[in-house]
């Protein structure tokens, strides 16, 4: 009676949120007194000599994102924005100065503002210069889609709530909030896809793909989603794309805090401090029940008369992180050391008709990095970074609930690199060349005797080198770069054995890629991109001897190659409604592909399938239709298809491969309030490689509502799948349905 009590209480509810939003998007039509225009008067100055700095661009963003404004300093640094009324983000991005960011609370009184620049003389890391031009998408030919994770982030959200907002990704989750979810670009695996957290790797030799549910949004600044072409800093070889997380910088001085609470438990409190001399502490929790009700077929899909309404059970989960950097100026160098701490614990529900009770999976990772840079000469630079990873995982499931048999392994594994960069520009020529060594161990233990583990004592040396030249030829911007991989890989039959020990198996190869992009600026506002190249990937040793749960190894695995093309159009005006217009048609053909499928009903295997054609087109709209209001729009066509000559398969699509997938988000603001809805649709698509197990299409809405209270401090209330859509993901794993959250943010 409490549960549907709760269900109907939740029902009522939801229709006054919507009355609310509807009447609050009219009311933000309707011009107020709080809407006339303020201005700010403002003077930029250099920090040490006081002089004032001249053609300063001051870009001012309302805190809903809705709206911005810019003006440029004179000869004497002053500046003059007219705003409306409200809580508004300023920023000052200027090459050999520190990035400066304040927020601004606009009443009806004019304000001043003296903004004093710090110099940051072009030896700071090229890492940060590099990424900021990728993310606008100006000066490189790949197509990237750049997300600021504290703006569109809410009460239980992580880094996989924030990537699938990006075109091209999707995400496919193992449950609820916090579960087990990877990430595929443009259709591929999520093997396929490189993970970065300040330019740090993140994916393992051991495999399985990043596990995105556990990495918290604590610290996170913005999250860059490439596709296509890959950079030379992100080694220039991944055949899916690349994620780079990107942390907070200790830049100013200011306190941040978030805490929120919502349906199933669900509780979140994170703190990120900054100070002016270059540090950065953020820590953050996050937990949640997960004990949503969900359709339960009872494992008889056409038979609906035993169908019934269920609890997910054992689907908690609870993960933690700790993040410290700090810059120290060295002899006219910097170094940068960053220690990020993840810990999460979970419980692993199985599947929707079939739960466990009991199947535990805790993992936690220490990664440190420290991060050498400076000039060296003139038109030179160089950066070194060396990086320690330790990551541990306990998988317990004694009552055989998930997979086959009883398990119970605590394994650890262990991350040494080195990275060496050096760039040299000559004329308008820049060319990078780099070089990478990595070595990855993974020491299974099993912790149950009488059970003979499948896991195996693994060790893999890399070296990479190669090198990237940027070209500026007349109206043309040519990129074109390689690369060389070398791969040792040893095999040991326990974790007590040594290095001279006999190893079981063991694999040196070689791989390469290469790439030639172009940008060309067909008008001030509208440029046209390409590029194409070839990328290799060696199976990984989770893929090759299998890991924990439903998962069997494929010793027989050989490595996946594929050519990967892209062609597009990106439209940018500066007045008007529309900002922004991308379209974007691409092709990739990958040789050996590898993919996880059925072996029965509860087992797993990665098979080399031949031959795979991944193609489609993908278009990404920003408007501002009306004042106070913006609107993004995606929208993605893509064909996974089997291409294996005389394969009864040949035709079929790959798993999880949906045709269509489409994103709509509106905003208004209107006086001290901000308006949000989202939508997210994806087409019907198959399971199974011989598309006999569909999944039925999925539209998930989503509904906001923000108030300015005091300061900087927000008030947010979010309503997710409004419709209370019942969903499941890979192989049966349901997701949560109606919710609601609300948290206070400051700023």
């Amino acid at each position: 009676m409490l549960r549907l009590f709760a269900l109907r209480s939740l029902r009522s509810h939801s229709r006054l949120f919507f009355l609310v939003i509807a009447v609050a998007v009219i009311a933000g039509q309707i011009p107020s007194q709080a809407q006339l225009t303020t201005y700010v008067d403002g003077r930029v100055v250099d920090a040490v000599t006081g002089d004032s700095l001249a053609s300063v661009s001051v870009l001012a963003t309302a805190a809903a994102l809705t709206k911005q404004v810019t003006a440029t300093s004179d000869s004497t640094g002053g500046f003059r924005l007219g705003l409306s009324q409200g809580s508004w983000h300023l920023s000052v991005d200027r090459m050999g100065y520190r990035s400066w960011r304040e927020t601004v609370v606009v009443d009806d009184e004019s304000v001043e503002l003296l903004i004093q620049l710090s110099p940051h003389p072009l030896q700071m890391d090229p890492l940060l210069i590099k990424a900021d031009r990728d993310a606008s998408g100006e000066l490189t030919t790949a197509f990237v889609h750049s997300l600021d994770a504290q703006a569109v982030g809410g009460t239980g959200e992580g880094v996989t709530e924030i990537v699938e907002r990006a075109v091209g990704a999707r995400v496919r989750r193992y449950g609820g909030l916090g579960s087990f979810s990877t990430i595929s670009i443009r259709g591929s695996t999520s093997e396929q896809v490189l993970v970065y957290l300040d330019g740090v790797p993140l994916n393992r030799a051991s495999g399985g793909g990043v596990d995105l549910g556990a990495l918290s949004l604590a610290g996170v600044e913005s999250v860059d989603v490439y596709r296509g072409a890959v950079p030379a800093r992100f080694g220039g070889n991944s055949l899916g794309g690349v994620v780079h997380l990107r942390t907070v910088e200790g830049t100013g001085s200011n306190l941040q805090w978030e805490a929120g609470l919502g349906s199933f438990q669900t509780r979140q409190l994170s703190v990120t401090l900054r100070g002016n001399r270059r540090w950065v502490l953020a820590a953050g929790s996050v937990a949640s029940d997960n004990d949503f009700l969900f359709l339960d077929d009872n494992g008889t899909e056409y038979n609906l008369l035993d169908d019934e309404k269920t609890e997910r059970i054992n689907s908690d989960f609870q993960s933690s992180r700790l993040l410290t950097k700090a810059d120290v100026p060295i002899w006219g160098a910097t170094i940068s050391a960053h220690n990020t701490f993840d810990i999460s614990h979970r419980g692993i529900p199985g599947l929707g008709n079939f739960q466990s009770r009991h199947t535990r999976f805790d993992t936690w990772q220490n990664l440190t990095e420290l991060l050498l840079s400076g000039r060296w000469g003139d038109g030179a630079g160089y950066r070194v970074v060396a990086y320690h990873s330790l990551h541990q995982e306990e998988y317990k499931d004694l009552h055989d609930e998930v997979g086959f048999g009883v398990q119970h392994d605590h394994n650890q594994g262990r991350t040494l690199g080195s990275r060496a960069e050096l760039s040299i520009l000559k004329a308008t020529t820049l060319v990078t060349v780099f070089f990478g060594l990595r070595r990855e161990s993974f020491n299974p233990d099993n912790l149950i005797e009488d059970v003979q583990s499948r896991l195996r004592s693994s060790r893999r040396v890399g070296t990479a080198t190669g090198a990237e030249a940027e070209v500026p030829l007349g109206p043309v911007w040519v990129q074109l770069g390689g690369q060389v991989e070398l791969l040792d890989d040893k095999v040991i039959n326990d974790r007590s054995a040594g290095p001279d020990d006999k190893p079981v198996r063991r694999d040196r190869r070689g791989l390469w890629g290469s790439r030639l992009g172009a940008r060309y600026q067909v008008a001030s506002h509208l440029q046209l991109k390409g590029h194409i190249g070839r990328y290799s990937r060696s199976p990984s040793f989770f893929e090759l001897f299998g890991d924990k749960g439903a998962v069997i190894g494929d010793t027989e695995l050989e490595p996946e190659s594929g050519i990967s093309s892209d062609l597009g159009l990106e439209m940018k005006f500066f007045n008007g409604p529309v900002q922004r217009l991308e379209l974007v048609a691409y092709r990739n053909r990958v040789t050996g592909q590898i993919r996880f499928v059925h072996n029965s009903q509860l087992v797993l295997r990665p098979l080399n399938i031949g031959q795979a054609r991944l193609q489609g087109l993908e278009c990404r709209l920003q408007a501002s239709p009306l004042t106070q209001t913006t609107a993004t729009a995606s929208y993605t066509y893509s064909q996974a298809v089997n291409s294996t000559p005389g394969s009864h398969e040949r035709g079929l699509d790959l798993p999880n491969s949906p045709r269509h997938v489409a994103r709509l988000e509106f905003a208004t603001a209107f006086s001290l309030f901000t308006a949000r809805y989202e939508l997210s649709a994806e087409s019907r698509h198959f399971l199974d490689r011989a598309n006999l197990r569909p999944a039925p299409r999925r539209r998930v809405h989503t509904a906001s509502l923000a108030a300015a209270l005091f300061g900087s401090v927000r008030l947010r209330v979010e309503a997710r799948n409004l419709t209370g859509n019942q969903m499941a993901d890979l192989w049966g794993y349901p997701l949560p349905g109606r919710s609601l959250f609300h948290s206070l943010r400051k700023n």
